[in-house]
């Protein structure tokens, strides 16, 4: 069932939020501004957010790309400082909490571990280099030229969006919503659908 209170089942038109497998495509933006000259794989990320820490040693793209920059996640920082799953966060926030680590997990380059930080901050290079936002980026330079008519980057979560899909959790006295209300993206918060021809299913 795509929405359980008005008993909505899953069609070929079902929008579903595709969550980290959101990545891929800020990847894609990344290297699609790499093969522009408009950055390198190897630029220290403070030279695009100035907000993160000076660890004394640089953390480049690359380290953000393939989860080696040591940075801690933000999901388990949220929990750390309170958070509570459904509570409204923007980029601001996610930067806010950022620029507050004065230490990372280890020195970059040297251990893997998955991270959804590296991926906002990519996000949030996109925006700053291209000057667009992130969801207009992607949509002009990637969705729209293959096709992809009904998928994009979640960025408001005011906005309405038709034959989405909710999200559930199960639990011993049935389901109950379980709704992100998060306005960032590049680590998730995509939202796909593979009917639409050249779409990827």
């Amino acid at each position: 069932m795509a929405d359980l209170e008005h008993s909505i089942p899953i069609s070929p038109d079902t929008v579903f939020q595709i969550g980290s497998t959101s990545k891929q495509f800020t990847a894609m933006a990344v290297i699609l501004l790499a093969e522009e000259g408009k950055l390198s794989l190897d630029d220290p990320v403070r030279q695009y957010i100035r907000e993160l820490p000076d660890y004394g040693v640089p953390i480049t793209l690359r380290h953000l790309l393939h989860h080696t920059s040591g940075l801690r996640n933000l999901f388990v920082l949220y929990q750390l400082a309170g958070w509570r799953w459904g509570d409204v966060v923007n980029e601001s926030n996610e930067l806010d909490l950022i620029s507050r680590q004065r230490a990372h997990n280890f020195r970059p380059g040297e251990e893997h571990l998955y991270t959804n930080t590296g991926y906002f901050l990519l996000a949030e290079i996109v925006k700053r280099v291209s000057h667009q936002s992130f969801a207009e980026f992607v949509k002009d330079r990637t969705f729209e030229p293959l096709g992809m008519k009904a998928t994009g980057a979640f960025d408001d979560i005011g906005l309405l969006r038709r034959n989405r899909a909710m999200a559930y959790n199960a639990g011993p006295g049935g389901f109950r919503n379980n709704v992100t209300l998060t306005e960032t993206v590049g680590d998730s918060k995509h939202l796909h659908h593979s009917r639409r021809p050249g779409a990827l299913g």
